[in-house]
């Protein structure tokens, strides 16, 4: 059960899939989040630490 900070409404996540509160229509931010894994490789021959994607760090 989340509580809409708005008016106090209590939204049941399971049965309700709209992401906005069923009486006021605010934005809920439903927290499931999944875990998300970074990986980094070890410095390259210049110095500078590179991610997989190749962006600077």
């Amino acid at each position: 059960m989340y509580k809409c900070p708005r008016c106090g409404t209590e939204v049941d996540q399971k049965s309700y899939m709209d992401n906005k509160c069923p009486n006021c229509r605010y934005r809920i931010l439903f927290k499931n989040v999944p875990e998300v894994t970074r990986w980094v490789s070890a410095s390259v021959p210049d110095g500078n630490m590179v991610n997989r994607v190749g962006l600077k760090k």
